[in-house]
């Protein structure tokens, strides 16, 4: 296995924008491991249309506090050389204690500022791997995006969101859109989002019609996991079911995003046999009381 590593970066990618769930794929990741291990976790993303990451966690008027945070915030601060490395986790906002954090995207719209945008997103990065065991970041679907294709090349490994589409799945893995986005050397694993266990192309199937040697990994469609994204309980979800039974409707969600967890952790070899500590029930309690709190201010 080698030595266990730490600081590291995965992208979350599609080659088609708004279909595989790459964003609430993601956001469960990263609260599912937060949930169960001690681990330091970055959520970012750089798309420049609107983005779910932000909403998963809280709402847009409790966003609006954090205004010159994010990755504007350090853009200006870096143009500006006003920006210490030290000051990198005042721009971001924590979500559980001393395990979750979220970075703003970027409000950029012009061409201009895009570029100021990519051209400071490598000093970003390696800020980032100072203070955070793992920084999980949303990119932009396709290839069209040189912000997008600056974080890939710099992950460690690259989760490929796609969906039980054929027509998707010919274009990824007749290698044109793959060769495209990823360097022949760069590790990925293959994620079947919105996914449906019933459907003829199952993740079975799939990889047995395309000859594909490594495991695909899937999330399931869950009714439940987006009315939490649409009411801002994302983290919240996963720690009210950290713990279900087989019998539970939530189960083999909760089975199948924590599966793809560990292989993502295991891929970059985080110390997971010493970090383990799930999130007790009263720590759910005390932040679903905070949260209603910050909602009546």
């Amino acid at each position: 296995m080698g030595e266990e590593r730490t600081k590291c970066l995965v992208a979350f990618w599609s080659p088609l924008h708004g279909q595989c769930g790459n964003t609430l794929n993601m956001a469960s990741v990263g609260s599912w491991i937060a949930t169960n291990y001690v681990f330091k976790i970055l959520l970012m993303h750089n798309q420049y249309e609107k983005s779910n990451l932000e909403s998963a966690f809280r709402s847009e008027n409790n966003l609006e506090r954090y205004g010159q945070k994010g990755i504007d915030g350090i853009e200006k601060c870096v143009r500006s050389s006003n920006f210490c490395p030290t000051d990198f986790q005042d721009f971001t906002e924590e979500i559980v204690l001393d395990r979750l954090y979220l970075m703003q995207g970027s409000n950029k719209v012009n061409t201009y500022d895009k570029e100021r945008l990519s051209q400071a997103i490598q000093f970003i990065l390696n800020c980032g791997r100072n203070f955070y065991d793992l920084m999980l970041s949303d990119v932009n679907s396709g290839t069209l995006h040189e912000l997008t294709n600056k974080v890939m090349n710099d992950a460690d490994i690259v989760v490929v969101n796609l969906n039980q589409n054929i027509k998707l799945l010919k274009g990824f893995f007749s290698g044109v859109e793959r060769h495209k986005a990823l360097s022949e050397t760069k590790k990925f694993i293959l994620v079947l989002g919105n996914y449906n266990p019933n459907s003829k192309y199952t993740a079975k199937y799939i990889k047995k019609l395309f000859n594909y040697k490594d495991d695909i990994y899937t999330i399931p469609y869950n009714i439940d996991i987006l009315d939490s994204h649409n009411d801002h309980l994302v983290h919240e979800f996963f720690c009210s079911n950290n713990d279900v039974d087989k019998k539970d409707e939530n189960y083999y969600f909760i089975s199948e995003v924590k599966r793809l967890s560990m292989r993502i952790m295991n891929e970059i070899r985080m110390n997971t046999k010493y970090s383990y500590k799930p999130i007790e029930e009263k720590s759910f309690i005390k932040s679903i009381l905070g949260l209603f709190k910050e909602e009546g201010e």
